[in-house]
């Protein structure tokens, strides 16, 4: 959704090529500093967008100077969210996630998805549908959410979780 965000086509063509190329990585330097698939896709997701809003800095055609730039801002993002949840009763627990069955690096996103999963998101129940916006176009954390809608934050992850198994669902089947 943030793909819609962009002044030109160009800006939005540079940070599906970033996103592609570097996700994995992204994904990985995260996962380093939290040890949970979770809170290291909640990390991508925020210092993508931390990513975009700098795109102007990124050289493409300086490859180590653009993955040293978005490592950067990937691990400190994490660090960040680390600190935010060290505290949290159940900590960096990654049991609530066993059953998801996706990697987000595999999740490539154009614009026609971005249109397919706008239709999926209207369909969610609003539990499921509320918290994902917030979490998605807003860039709130679980914490912040749990705090908005008087929910746990656990309760806010799962979710979250389960809104994006029912739209990796949905695409799946309308593929297929």
């Amino acid at each position: 959704m943030l793909f819609l965000l962009f002044d030109t086509l160009e800006e939005t063509m540079l940070a599906e090529r970033l996103y592609n190329k570097y996700s994995k990585f992204m994904f990985q330097a995260a996962y380093t500093v939290l040890k949970n698939n979770f809170y290291a896709e909640d990390a991508v997701q925020q210092a993508f967008i931390k990513i975009i809003k700098n795109l102007n800095k990124i050289d493409e055609n300086d490859a180590k100077k653009t993955r040293n730039f978005i490592g950067v801002i990937t691990q400190n993002t994490a660090i960040d969210i680390y600190n935010k949840v060290k505290n949290e009763p159940a900590g960096l627990d990654d049991n609530y996630t066993t059953d998801i069955k996706y990697d987000i690096s595999h999740i490539i996103i154009d614009r026609e998805t971005i249109e397919r999963l706008k239709t999926h998101i209207k369909t969610l129940k609003p539990i499921y549908q509320i918290p994902l916006l917030l979490h998605a176009e807003q860039g709130l954390s679980a914490n912040e959410i749990a705090e908005i809608l008087d929910l746990k934050p656990k309760t806010v992850q799962k979710r979250i979780e389960r809104a994006r198994a029912q739209l990796i669902k949905a695409l799946n089947k309308e593929d297929n």
